[in-house]
């Protein structure tokens, strides 16, 4: 805009599930303005409302707002097919390799009561983890590329797993 001091950038970006991502209210001299950090790491609504500050103008210039929705999941797409089996005392998961994936996210959640029992990280798409004393668990693999998080896939484990007990 011209004549324009300043701009303000106003910025707020939510996760589907709700939960605010990040929230900005900056002013910039520039026309441009990356932030300073990322807007999410898979998925987001974000909404940005851009006033200009015009002294020269003689009364406010109404804010310019846009809303867009980010979805990094078609760059990563997910891990499909775990299979889990048991070795000895661990489990011993596998899944389809996510061919820009640089690591893997691996959770194990009581199916119970939801609490995080245990979480680790994968470079391959394998892992092998010590086995937790739970009737009903919860696995979620989250493959990681360069454009940001995949979708978490889940799969629920029984304690009749396939291998030795």
């Amino acid at each position: 805009m011209q004549n324009a001091k300043n701009y303000r950038v106003q910025i707020h970006s939510r996760v589907p599930e709700g939960r605010t991502w990040v929230v900005l209210d900056t002013k910039t001299r520039d026309s441009r303005f990356i932030p300073p950090q990322s807007l999410t790491n898979f998925k987001a609504v974000v909404e940005v409302m851009i006033s200009a500050e015009c002294p020269d103008a003689g009364s406010d210039v109404s804010p310019s707002a846009h809303r867009f929705y980010i979805d990094t999941a078609a760059l990563c797409p997910a891990a499909d097919d775990i299979r889990v089996g048991r070795v000895a005392r661990s489990l011993l998961a596998e899944w389809t390799p996510v061919t820009p994936a640089s690591h893997y996210e691996v959770s194990l959640y009581s199916a119970l009561s939801g609490a995080l029992l245990s979480h680790h990280v994968s470079h391959t798409s394998s892992i092998s983890l010590q086995e937790v004393a739970e009737p009903l668990l919860v696995m979620a693999v989250r493959p990681y590329c360069p454009a940001g998080f995949g979708e978490t896939v889940y799969k629920l484990l029984d304690a009749d797993l396939p291998g030795q007990p």
